[in-house]
């Protein structure tokens, strides 16, 4: 699942710098291909890279901060996240999301945030 524009914003501004085939411009519309093709109109434009959440939740493994859902309720498919970072812990909100993917999403906002 591709991040969100918000996510993938928050990412750039934090050092992301893996190359994605996927992107959003600035006004947040998703452009799916290699931006950074001779062949696509991306070329030389300002724009966000657009990593899947398993891309971005390995790059922050790299940086030291572990982002982990996890199913609290099996009878409705709940899930809430838990941040783990090298040498400070775990951060846990308590908050529940209804599907992994949002509880990934959440958490990997959460993660970026604790970036110098």
């Amino acid at each position: 699942m591709i991040v969100t524009f918000n996510t993938a914003k928050l990412a750039q501004e934090k050092g992301y710098d893996v190359f994605t085939y996927n992107i959003y411009d600035l006004t947040g519309r998703f452009c799916e291909g290699n931006p950074y093709s001779n062949n696509t109109i991306w070329i030389g434009e300002d724009v966000y890279k657009a990593p899947t959440q398993s891309e971005l939740q390995k790059w922050l493994r790299s940086k030291g901060v572990y982002v982990e859902p996890q199913l609290v309720d099996t009878l409705t498919g709940q899930h809430q996240y838990q941040i783990f970072t090298t040498g400070n812990g775990t951060r846990n909100p308590g908050k529940i999301y209804d599907t992994y993917e949002e509880a990934l999403e959440e958490g990997l906002q959460q993660a970026l945030k604790l970036i110098k």
